[in-house]
């Protein structure tokens, strides 16, 4: 705004943005007036923050917690969109939170998404044959380990169905194995007790009295 404008040389008064006049002469070099405050041209900025256990190839292995951070250093956020604070405590395969935001630059949007698994797989084992009724075995025990996972699925270095083979003598004898998922949560069993003894008893017959010359 300009008041009492004189262009014949005499001073004149410039009103700035807030309202302070300023004295400038129209024979000022070069003749600089104030700029007009600036528009806002950028949206705003979203940035998410996610916590949580991260376990393995983007899995998270407990819950997790994602809240949002909306800025904009131009102008006032006017509205925001499913930007609150979020929990997931259930295992998924994926779920997408989106925090969308408008300033007087536009509208911007942020999405994060959450795979959680913290479900340990599974791992049974079984032997064959069974042991007889005193709990030994003559021959070879071979033990079977049956593993999967129903979300993540199983780790490459987990071998869904391994078998095992005992083939030494002795009493005892137990079979471990763990399972892992993609996740990285891990699980094992054990079959133990294996008693394995494949070696005919010894026997000898004597008489007496001994037969005579």
């Amino acid at each position: 705004l300009i008041d009492g404008v004189n262009f014949f040389g005499n001073p004149f008064n410039v009103v700035d943005d807030t309202g302070a006049a300023v004295v400038m002469n129209s024979t000022s070099s070069p003749f600089n007036c104030p700029a007009a405050p600036g528009s806002d041209t950028t949206p705003p900025v979203i940035t998410s923050t996610v916590g949580g256990t991260l376990g393995n190839n983007g899995w998270f292995t407990s819950n997790v917690n994602v809240s949002w951070t909306v800025t904009d250093l131009e102008s006032a956020v006017t509205s925001t969109t499913d930007c609150g604070a979020s929990t997931v405590t259930t295992d998924t395969p994926g779920v997408t939170f989106t925090c969308s935001a408008t300033s007087g630059g536009g509208t911007a949007s942020n999405s994060v998404t959450i795979k959680r698994d913290a479900t340990a797989p599974t791992i049974t084992g079984s032997r064959a044959p069974l042991a007889n009724l005193n709990g030994w075995n003559n021959t070879d025990v071979v033990v079977t380990f049956n593993s999967s996972d129903a979300l993540s699925g199983l780790d490459p270095s987990t071998i869904p169905i391994e078998l095992v083979s005992l083939s030494l003598e002795g009493a005892g004898q137990s079979v471990s194995r763990t399972a892992k998922d993609k996740a990285g949560n891990t699980a094992s069993a054990t079959v133990g007790n294996n008693n394995i003894d494949k070696t005919a008893p010894t026997i000898t017959g004597s008489r007496a009295p001994l037969a005579n010359l």
